[in-house]
């Protein structure tokens, strides 16, 4: 689930998140799981990481089951933003800067990201999944997203711990700014200008669906990343961006 992993273990994050994912799905299928939650990621919006193109590959191929599925198991995606404590999050990681002195690293004054936290995160997936289980007139498809209000500055966030155990940003402890990490944005978005976001009368979160309707191969999808995974190792970056440039809904960023 972390960007700068996937960066360096491209045919990895694809086994994982693409086609780890698939075989779990069909299990559910031929043991008639009721529901299959998939937990995607923001980064999935757009992408322009490994972690964020193998996500949204993810998410299309879900979407794709939960429309075409012949018996009764749902699949439903959820999208979340950063979860605050998580591993990996940013929130551990300036504290124990801040336990050491500082500096704290910021990748640049103006990235963004969206927040949540971990039970807003479990909320979501419980709500959703119970929603689109137990209410028929929910549209098959789409992604599901939490409400997180604005994005948050990362630099306004260390700045902000820096105040809270009593300190002054800068005077006492200082930020650095690193630069942003291969595969990383200066801000993330919740859905794409290629999505739609729908009225949802569930507070809390919102349903979004692609405002194409495509007729997506998965079989062809899976097929081409199975070759991917087990051919050479040179440019894979760029033959991963054509699978999905040929299957997303656009506005995918090629490095």
């Amino acid at each position: 689930k972390h960007v700068s992993i996937c960066e360096e273990n491209i045919s990895e994050a694809i086994r994982t998140n693409v086609l780890a994912t698939t075989v779990l799905a069909d299990l559910a299928i031929k043991y008639s799981s009721t529901c299959f939650v998939q937990i995607s990621t923001d980064k999935a919006v757009e992408p322009s990481s490994v972690m964020g193109f193998t996500k949204k590959l993810a998410e299309i191929i879900m979407q794709s089951k939960d429309k075409l599925s012949r018996n009764n198991t749902r699949f439903i995606t959820v999208r979340f933003g950063n979860v605050l404590g998580s591993t990996g999050s940013v929130v551990p990681l300036f504290r124990k800067q801040l336990s050491k002195g500082g500096p704290l690293t910021v990748t640049d004054k103006k990235a963004t990201r969206f927040f949540m936290t971990i039970e807003e995160a479990v909320d979501l997936v419980v709500y959703a999944s119970a929603e689109n289980i137990f209410n028929s007139s929910m549209q098959r498809g789409c992604i599901n997203v939490l409400n997180m209000g604005a994005s948050v500055k990362i630099d306004d966030l260390a700045k902000q711990i820096i105040r809270l155990s009593g300190l002054l940003p800068e005077k006492d402890v200082k930020i650095k700014y690193i630069g942003l990490n291969k595969g990383e944005k200066l801000y993330e978005k919740l859905y794409g200008d290629y999505e739609e976001k729908l009225a949802q009368d569930t507070e809390g979160y919102f349903l979004v669906k692609s405002k194409k309707n495509q007729d997506i191969k998965v079989d062809n999808i899976l097929i081409k990343l199975e070759n991917l995974c087990n051919s050479e190792q040179d440019n894979l970056y760029n033959k991963l961006f054509k699978i999905l440039g040929k299957n997303g809904e656009g506005h995918i960023k090629n490095k």
